[in-house]
């Protein structure tokens, strides 16, 4: 089974406000604001990993919707 991770490189909607993405971010991660605010350097985090490909697109779709742009890529494939 294929599962995905949504990789976040610090990138918002060109008319978004960071510090409201980051406020967004800290909420929907459930960490300090002041962690989430680190994540805009332009490194790549896995926001989430592990997921079925339906949810991790949910994911990806729900924080597009607040301006958090994010990548979908497969993590890893288990042959059975």
């Amino acid at each position: 089974m294929t599962t995905y991770k949504v990789l976040f490189k610090g990138e918002i909607d060109e008319n978004k406000d960071q510090l409201q993405i980051g406020l967004k971010l800290a909420r929907y991660l459930k960490i300090p604001e002041t962690k989430a605010n680190l994540l805009f350097n332009g490194r790549t985090y896995a926001i989430k990993e592990g997921l079925e490909f339906d949810k991790a697109r949910l994911v990806q779709k729900k924080l597009q919707s607040v301006g958090i742009i994010t990548e979908c890529v497969a993590e890893k494939i288990e042959l059975l």
